[in-house]
């Protein structure tokens, strides 16, 4: 399905010319929501993530996804104590020229040029080949799909360190104040005893589901304005007026989860949020979330979405931030 001409930003219309005439792709990685939050710096799915042929190839292997998140994570931390730009080969064989998106002394985001595989065409399949032994991942294919990425070497790379320079420039004034805004709005909202509102806090998870009628309706909007209590099924069976099996029925066909992940998937996109863009405390942020210590929610990071709180400031937020809610991981 196509996108109306109006409705994509300035940004994405120069990042696809970009790419039509270097044949070369960008990649633009968001630490705190700004492309969600700016109509001026809105991005795709496909322009948030590595999505050529070869690396979503390399993603069904979820050992090789688990490594490639490492991968980024270790990347924007580089980034962020970058002086400039910087180019890295990743674990499969693809090569980026990276610059970090600096507001103030707080790295927002990186800019990821290439996708490029080694200049020698000997080199990228021995790449593949390396890649499909320690994934255990078709070989013949991976080497079809390293075929079809621009070759590059490290040195042409570098050469584009000033297009990426002028696409983090951009997107720098273009937030201004925006994400010092967004800090203090968090923290005005709050109540007369100085606790944080949550109901003022954005949920994108939630906000992403697909829309339902009738029982299910209600009971999305249920949890939207309670996934932070100490809620659970029987509750939300109850408030909708069905018994708990029919509701639990009604819940999966909807949403295609139980209502248990439903709310754990809610509450940590409230905690992805709340460590972006605020400075609370893990603990505080524990608290808010009803989670029983700091224990609990660490542990539920680790466990959905593979990071701790520290790394997930460095972090895009999780998939199903992207406009992809089949993403999500089950």
């Amino acid at each position: 399905m196509s996108i109306p001409a109006a409705s994509i930003s300035l940004l994405e219309r120069f990042c696809a010319h970009w790419e039509a005439v270097t044949g070369l792709r960008i990649c633009i990685y968001d630490f705190g929501y700004f492309s969600m939050e700016s109509d001026r710096l809105g991005l795709p799915y496909e322009r948030r993530t590595h999505c050529s042929g070869y690396c979503t190839l390399v993603k069904t292997s979820p050992e090789a996804e688990a490594r490639c998140i490492r991968t980024e994570t270790w990347r924007a931390q580089q980034a962020g104590k970058a002086t400039r730009a910087f180019v890295h080969r990743c674990h499969a064989g693809v090569t980026d020229l990276v610059v970090p998106i600096r507001l103030g002394t707080r790295v927002v985001g990186a800019v990821f040029v290439g996708q490029a595989a080694p200049a020698s065409a000997k080199a990228g399949k021995t790449c593949a080949h390396r890649a499909a032994d320690a994934f255990g991942l078709a070989g013949e294919q991976l080497r079809e799909e390293m075929a079809k990425l621009p070759a590059r070497s490290l040195q042409e790379l570098r050469k584009f360190e000033h297009s990426a320079l002028l696409i983090a420039d951009y997107i720098r004034q273009t937030l201004g104040m925006a994400v010092t805004e967004s800090l203090a709005d968090a923290q005005v909202a709050r109540d007369a005893h100085g606790r944080i509102l949550m109901e003022k806090v954005p949920n994108y998870f939630l906000d992403r589901l697909p829309a339902s009628p009738g029982h299910m309706k209600d009971a999305l909007l249920y949890v939207r304005n309670n996934y932070w209590r100490d809620l659970g099924q029987p509750q939300a069976a109850a408030h909708v007026g069905i018994s708990e099996s029919h509701f639990s029925r009604l819940f999966r066909r909807a949403t295609g989860m139980t209502f248990r992940r439903c709310l754990v998937e809610a509450r940590l996109s409230a905690a992805a949020w709340l460590t972006k863009k605020t400075d609370l405390k893990i603990k505080e942020i524990a608290d808010l979330l009803n989670y029983r210590d700091t224990s609990s929610l660490q542990r539920a990071l680790k466990i959905h979405a593979g990071v701790t709180p520290r790394e997930l400031r460095l972090r895009q937020p999780m998939p199903w931030h992207m406009n992809r809610i089949n993403l999500m991981p089950r």
